[in-house]
């Protein structure tokens, strides 16, 4: 199991394959490097995207340094010692490129760093004031191909008094496999409209209700 730590800042987060998602930002004769402010403009293009399975969103998501654990090779997922399972939405759909790697950028990331996106970069850091490293992108290998993968909620078993005020001590499990019948629905999975992908307590994952 690969482990890492994510910063989303800008409140969300996005899996792809650079290589790909560059080659279809291309197509689009997109010259903009501000991602999140483009696909803002032209939501055609930013379903397209999330329809072929060139970028995952996952927003609104909670502000903080966040624990990845990150499941590519096991037949199952197996919870990190110390924490445990809340929710969990499955079925989402990723093209990986020839390249073999998979970032997962928060928004902030491929609103500010578009620039570095296209030059190749697939993973980001900085250290804050105190010394401490904390990650705006992160990536992973995982060879070329189609695959499915699921959102797992963690959240630890013993959280600290710290933790319980202020409603933190939470992760995010992903789980990556490529099953025969692919499932190409992720319109409906990313829909934040009608699931919530936050963690909290108060969030038991289903969802939402919508008053019309």
């Amino acid at each position: 199991m690969i482990e890492k730590t994510i910063f989303p800042d800008d409140y969300g987060i996005a899996f792809l394959s650079v290589d790909l998602f560059m080659e279809e930002i291309k197509k689009k004769k997109c010259k903009a490097r501000k991602f999140i402010s483009y696909f803002n403009k032209h939501m055609d293009i930013y379903f397209e995207l999330i329809d072929k399975g060139i970028i995952v969103p996952f927003h609104p998501v909670n502000a903080g340094d966040v624990p990845i654990f990150i499941e590519t090779e096991s037949q199952n997922f197996v919870c990190p010692q110390g924490y445990q399972k809340i929710f969990q939405y499955d079925d989402f759909y990723l093209k990986v490129g020839p390249q073999g790697i998979v970032t997962l950028a928060s928004f902030g990331y491929l609103e500010y760093y578009g620039k570095n996106i296209a030059s190749g970069e697939t993973k980001r850091s900085y250290f804050d004031l105190e010394g401490n490293e904390s990650f705006s992108a992160i990536d992973f290998p995982l060879a070329q191909g189609e695959y499915q993968f699921s959102l797992i909620a963690l959240k630890k078993i013993d959280r600290t008094e710290y933790e319980i005020k202020y409603d933190k001590g939470y992760a995010y499990g992903f789980y990556f496999s490529q099953p025969q019948d692919m499932i190409k629905d992720n319109l409906e999975k990313c829909d934040d409209d009608h699931y919530d992908f936050r963690l909290m307590s108060s969030n038991q994952g289903g969802k939402i209700c919508v008053m019309m």
